[in-house]
């Protein structure tokens, strides 16, 4: 098998841990429907930071869509204004709205990471 010679040493995964804080993000189009490792529906949510010290910088969080945790995608879209017909919504309408995202940092397996903790309009 051929060698690939590249540096990684200085790469960013793109999800380096940023300060607990608010910030503003737009939401991109590489969200999209997953399974959890318990073999649960939830959405992947990708945005990025709009301004600041850290714009540019991407975020990641999930929703679960089990129904007991539905409140919580709920409260998103209702901050995005996305309006959702009885049977659901589509994806692709969330792709470029814009909210605050509360961002807290936790212990996970041994290393520091964010976490979506809340959800505010623009």
């Amino acid at each position: 098998m051929p060698r690939i010679n590249v540096r990684l040493n200085d790469v960013s995964s793109g999800f380096e841990v940023i300060p607990e804080d608010t910030y503003q993000v737009e939401i991109l189009e590489n969200s999209k429907l997953k399974t959890s490792s318990g073999g649960n529906p939830q959405i992947g949510w990708l945005a990025k930071i709009l301004d600041g010290e850290f714009e540019g910088k991407r975020i990641y969080w999930e929703t679960s869509l089990l129904d007991q945790s539905l409140w919580v995608l709920k409260s998103m879209l209702e901050v995005i204004g996305l309006e959702w017909e009885e049977d659901g919504f589509e994806l692709e309408d969330t792709f470029g709205c814009v909210l605050f995202v509360d961002v807290t940092v936790e212990q996970w397996e041994g290393e520091d990471r964010n976490k979506v903790q809340g959800y505010h309009a623009v």
